[in-house]
């Protein structure tokens, strides 16, 4: 399962998205999206959720002084959703306001995750990074 591709979109009244077709089908109906990265909202299907968050916090938590305490806020920054039958996603109001979404949004691929981005965001993130990253993808891609 990889996620790729970035759709802007708009916020409807309620505070749903739309989530893109090609997304839809290896997301599933129930979601997890969490605001823990700060500048934008992480979408996980179940699966990628439980491979890539929670096996890794119930694994480390117990390693560090502070495990118990980063685990418990990992998780109250995560929120259990499900897309309607119109593909629609709620984003809680204070998830948004963690990120600063107002209305226009980047739904961006990255891997085993969807990203929820603010567009004004999202465009300044790529304008000051795309130059310098563009290299040390091109030398990624070297033996491919």
């Amino acid at each position: 399962m990889s996620f790729n591709g970035s759709f802007e979109h708009k916020l409807d009244s309620k505070g749903r998205i739309v989530v893109p077709s090609c997304f839809r089908d290896e997301l599933g109906e129930h979601i997890v999206i969490t605001s823990m990265d700060q500048e934008y909202i992480s979408v996980y299907s179940k699966e990628n959720w439980q491979k890539a968050v929670v096996s890794r916090v119930e694994e480390n938590a117990l390693k560090t002084l502070n495990g118990a305490d980063a685990k418990r806020i990992i998780m109250s920054l995560s929120f259990s959703v499900e897309v309607d039958s119109a593909g629609r996603m709620l984003l809680p109001e204070k998830m948004r306001k963690d990120v600063s979404i107002v209305q226009d949004v980047v739904i961006v691929g990255n891997t085993n995750k969807i990203e929820v981005w603010d567009s004004a965001r999202w465009h300044k993130y790529i304008a000051e990074k795309e130059s310098l990253l563009l290299a040390e993808v091109h030398q990624l891609l070297l033996g491919l």
